[in-house]
């Protein structure tokens, strides 16, 4: 990413450390909430933190799901604001669905029920996570009601085209027996994302 590059934010490398480890609690937080929903162990990997332009989160999302996603959209307002989002790939959120109702069901019955399954894992994980940042950056986030989004990363994604930064967040979800991804992006405007830095800023000074 250059210095030109609209979307880049100058973050140091103990700033990104800090933003990383912050987000590494929220996810952590946010696995072990999915672990109970779904009575097994969730591994996380290290998450993949980056500031991208949406067209770029798009090209990055084609390129991890293979095509169309579904997904779980919240918004949050506070100190800072934007769009969060949890998406699986297309062929992998029913297989979620199986582990959060009954493997005996039929794909009919299992597919009626995915929207409101996903949103309900949508709306524990995002606030789990996002809730667990909050507390580690002092600061007040509140959510609306998730809503279910499903089709290709771009209409996807395009739902929020006001937006003009994506803090990009690519966590892999790891389920023992189970092939199980998942990603969560975070949009904002310039001032959310500005002051997210100064917030990073100030924390990462405490670790000096």
């Amino acid at each position: 990413m250059s210095a030109d590059d609209p979307f880049a934010i100058a973050l140091n490398p103990l700033e990104m450390d800090s933003l990383s480890e912050v987000i590494n609690i929220g996810m952590s937080h946010a696995a072990t909430a999915l672990g109970e929903m779904i009575n097994e162990r969730v591994q996380l990997d290290v998450p993949e933190v980056r500031f991208l332009s949406c067209d770029d989160v798009i090209e990055q999302l084609n390129n991890l799901s293979g095509g169309n996603v579904s997904a779980v959209c919240q918004r949050f307002d506070g100190s800072i604001g934007g769009d969060a989002l949890l998406l699986f790939p297309e062929d992998k959120s029913l297989d979620l669905v199986r582990l959060l109702l009954s493997s005996d069901m039929s794909l009919e019955m299992l597919t009626q029920l995915e929207q409101e399954a996903l949103t309900e894992v949508g709306n524990i994980i995002l606030n789990a996570c996002f809730g667990k940042i909050a507390n580690s950056l002092n600061i007040t986030m509140e959510s609306t009601l998730p809503s279910y989004l499903m089709g290709s990363c771009e209409e996807v994604i395009g739902n929020l085209d006001d937006q003009t930064r994506v803090l990009f967040m690519r966590v892999d979800f790891s389920v023992p027996n189970h092939d199980i991804r998942g990603f969560v992006t975070f949009i904002m405007d310039i001032e959310s994302t500005e002051i997210l830095h100064g917030l990073i800023s100030h924390l990462a000074t405490r670790y000096q």
